[in-house]
């Protein structure tokens, strides 16, 4: 029987939440979700110079609005916990007295500077450098006396082929199969100068003490695969699976520059979550059928790692933006109203307009692109052109025309305004009647269809609109 999934995302709280970090949490989501398994968040804050709560505050927030909400982790509690590792010192205390007194963790007192030499020396003879393990060579009486001399030291792994095996391999459910020569990988620093475990150490001892059975992360980690598994074999853990996932890259397959990428909690919140979720999904797995346009119960059912492609994916802020256009024509006036409160573009608006708004969201949703679209054309909408602003517009055009136009709608019925629009169009012609009564209802020169204006905005509004607008063509005119 398979053990039940549990996947982790394991971000460090050291930068603002980026596209590959906010991948990897969506497919080990997807995978858990898929396999009524358990979605874990773990924090890895060892890195207590660099990590900053409000990089950390970004990721929780991020993670909540993509609606990626963790099972187990800080905030929520679990079995497994703490879920940060900063709050997991002891169980990293247990793990290297254990493996202290199996001999696999040895001081070691290289400097810097020895270390250069052995890297010169590796370059010289055309070879990758590995630590040549000279201090496991020293006596315990020699390594103590060094230690109460107070020599600074740091903590090696004992990469030992005669107990680990000659090699490692495993099954990478993307890459496939990997195997590394035992002897190759080097012994790894384990426990900094200043007493504090390295990520080579917490990191797999977590996953193993967490019962994670798929650690999906980026495709940089397969080199630190094979020792991450040695040290949990030394510590008496099976392996988990691993999926490694392919690098993202610029649209046109270049390196992905911060200026084209997506960084941050306020950068994600400028675009529809479920928009974003499925850009995010489409950067490296592929639909079954081909489908791009997939919700999040689509792409759970639909999700698995045999779809994942090995080659680099691309970040393609078109096909983002395509994405969040059709997503919007499939919501609600309501759903798309929620969305844009929650987005990066609200602003403020009045309350009593809320019908008003979604009459016009309803009206013109085929012709929204996007959230920012509220903001920038829906709610000007709910708002009467000033007349400074009606005298600057107007200057252009044949203000006697425009009169007629405007006061034959004003005295005429909202239910035949269709044809007489089609009246007046065909005696001033389309630009003297459409441009008028658009600058007239809007106080702009593009903007919505002006036929779906008139059915989305109540009858009195567009009537006190046209009459303020006459009132300054007439002053205009005088």
């Amino acid at each position: 029987m398979e053990p039940p999934f549990r996947t982790r995302f394991a971000p460090s709280p050291t930068g603002p939440p980026h596209l590959g970090m906010l991948r990897t949490a969506l497919f080990a989501w997807l995978i858990a979700k898929k396999h009524d398994g358990k979605f874990i968040l773990r924090i890895d804050d060892t890195d207590e110079e660099r990590s900053m709560s409000t990089f950390l505050h970004d990721i929780v927030n991020v993670l909540h609005h993509l609606g990626l909400h963790w099972d187990e982790g800080p905030s929520k509690g679990g079995e497994f916990g703490p879920y940060r590792q900063s709050e997991r010192g002891e169980i990293y205390r247990e793990a290297i007295k254990k493996l202290k007194s199996g001999k696999f963790l040895y001081p070691c007192f290289c400097t810097e500077s020895d270390l250069n030499l052995q890297r010169a020396a590796a370059r010289a003879s055309g070879r990758a450098f590995i630590y040549d393990g000279r201090c496991r060579k020293l006596s315990e009486s020699e390594r103590n006396t060094r230690i109460d001399s107070g020599d600074e030291h740091v903590w090696r792994f004992h990469v030992d082929s005669e107990r680990l095996g000659d090699s490692v391999e495993f099954e990478d459910l993307v890459y496939g199969p990997q195997k590394f020569d035992t002897p190759l990988l080097g012994d790894f620093i384990c426990i900094r100068g200043d007493g504090k475990p390295t990520y080579m150490l917490v990191s797999p001892l977590d996953d193993a003490s967490m019962k994670i059975s798929h650690i999906i992360r980026g495709a940089d980690h397969i080199p630190n695969t094979p020792s991450q598994i040695l040290l949990m074999k030394a510590l008496g853990y099976d392996a988990p699976k691993f999926a490694h996932l392919p690098l993202i890259v610029s649209a046109g397959g270049k390196k992905l520059s911060k200026r084209d990428s997506l960084t941050g909690f306020q950068e994600a919140k400028k675009y529809l979550p479920i928009a974003l979720v499925n850009h995010l999904a489409l950067m490296g797995w592929s639909h079954p059928e081909a489908k791009e346009v997939l919700t999040p119960d689509e792409l759970i059912s639909s999700f698995d790692f045999d779809r994942i492609s090995t080659s680099p994916s691309a970040h393609d802020k078109a096909r983002l933006e395509h994405l969040e256009k059709e997503h919007i024509r499939m919501m609600s006036p309501e759903e798309i109203l929620e969305a844009w409160k929650l987005s990066a573009w609200l602003v403020v608006f009045e309350d009593d307009l809320i019908d008003e708004i979604k009459n016009v969201i309803e009206s013109v949703k085929d012709e929204l692109v996007s959230l920012k679209d509220i903001s920038d054309k829906v709610i000007p909408l709910t708002k009467r052109p000033d007349e400074d602003h009606l005298m600057k517009v107007f200057s252009n055009i044949d203000k006697n025309s425009a009169i007629v136009v405007l006061q034959t709608l004003s005295g005429s019925s909202h239910d035949i305004w269709h044809d007489k629009i089609e009246e007046l169009a065909a005696e001033h012609g389309k630009r003297n009647t459409f441009t008028p009564l658009r600058l007239a209802l809007t106080g702009e020169h593009k903007g919505f269809e002006i036929k779906k204006l008139i059915v989305s905005l109540p009858e009195e509004v567009m009537k006190k609109r046209l009459d303020a607008a006459i009132k300054v063509l007439q002053e205009k005119n005088d």
